[in-house]
C-alpha cells in the first residue's frame, strides 16, 4: 500500500487503524538502517579511491584532447574575429576544467576549492581537515547523517504545513505521519537504486528519479482527499520543499560531522 495506495494507507492510519499497518516511525527507522547498509555494501558511500582517480584521469585526458582540437582550429588564419573570440573563450574554459579536475585529484572528492582571504575563519579548519583526510571527514558526515536521520522529519513537517495553512482539520500529527511514510518510501527507492546500480543496471536506476513526484501526487491526493488540480499544484510545491529540506539536512549533517 505504501507504494501503490500511500494516501489511503496514511488516511486509515491517522483514522485509528493502527494494528493493520506498520508504525510509520518503525518503518522509517528500518528503512534508514537498510538504506545505509545497502549503500555501504554496494560501495556507493565509500567509492574506491583508485577507481575515482582513474575516472578523473580519463576526464582530464578527454578535456586535453578537446583542448588540443580547439587550439589547432585557432591556428587557422581564415577564422573571423568573432569566431576567434569564441574559440578563446572555449579554450580558457577547457583549461579551467582541467585545472579544477586536477585539484580534485589532489584533495579528494569532498573539497574542491582553495582557502583564500575571503574564506570565513570558522570554515578554514573544516576545509583544512577535509583536504588532509577526506576519507575520515566523509565517514564522519555519513555517521552524522545516519545518527541524526530523524531530523529529516521535524525539518520536513513545517514545509508540509505550508501546503495547508488554512485547513484546521489537518493537524501536526497528520502531517508527521504523512512525512514519515513518504520519507520511508523515498529511502526504499534509494535502496532499490543502489541495488540496481550494483547489479549493472544504472539506466534503470536512473529511471527511479522520476518516481517521487508521482508518488507525492498520489500520496497527497489520497491522504488529504484533494482534487486533481489541487493535488498537482501542491505536488509541485512539495517537490521544491523536499529539495529545501534535503539541503538543510545535508548542511546540518556536514556541520555536525565536522565539529
Amino acid at each position: 500500500m505504501l507504494a501503490l495506495q500511500p494516501g489511503e494507507m496514511t488516511r486509515r492510519y491517522i483514522a485509528g487503524e493502527r494494528a493493520r499497518f506498520i508504525s510509520p516511525v518503525a518503518l522509517y527507522l528500518f528503512t534508514v538502517f537498510a538504506m545505509f547498509a545497502v549503500l555501504n555494501f554496494t560501495g556507493a558511500l565509500n567509492p574506491d579511491a583508485e577507481s575515482f582517480k582513474v575516472e578523473l584521469q580519463e576526464e582530464i585526458a578527454a578535456d586535453q584532447r578537446a583542448l588540443a582540437k580547439l587550439e589547432t582550429k585557432r591556428k587557422d588564419a581564415a577564422i573571423a574575429k568573432d569566431a576567434l573570440a569564441e574559440l578563446d573563450r572555449k579554450i580558457a574554459k577547457r583549461k579551467e576544467d582541467i585545472a579544477d579536475t586536477q585539484k580534485i585529484m589532489k584533495s579528494g572528492p569532498i573539497v574542491q576549492g582553495d582557502i583564500d582571504a575571503d574564506t570565513p575563519g570558522w570554515v578554514r579548519p573544516l576545509v583544512e581537515e577535509a583536504q588532509e583526510n577526506p576519507a575520515l571527514v566523509s565517514l564522519k558526515i555519513q555517521e552524522a547523517a545516519s545518527k541524526y536521520s530523524w531530523l529529516l522529519i521535524p525539518i520536513s513537517v513545517p514545509f508540509l504545513w505550508l501546503l495547508f495553512p488554512l485547513r484546521r482539520r489537518h493537524n501536526l500529527y497528520d502531517h508527521t505521519v504523512f512525512v514519515t511514510y513518504s520519507l520511508s518510501f523515498m529511502m526504499m527507492l534509494v535502496i532499490a537504486s543502489g541495488l540496481l546500480v550494483a547489479s549493472g543496471w544504472p539506466a534503470l536506476a536512473a529511471m527511479l528519479f522520476f518516481v517521487p513526484p508521482f508518488h507525492m501526487y498520489r500520496h497527497l491526493k489520497g491522504a488529504y482527499q484533494l482534487g486533481r488540480f489541487s493535488a498537482v499544484l501542491r505536488t509541485m510545491a512539495l517537490v521544491s520543499f523536499a529539495f529545501a529540506a534535503a539541503g538543510i539536512f545535508l548542511a546540518a549533517s556536514v556541520a555536525i560531522g565536522t565539529m
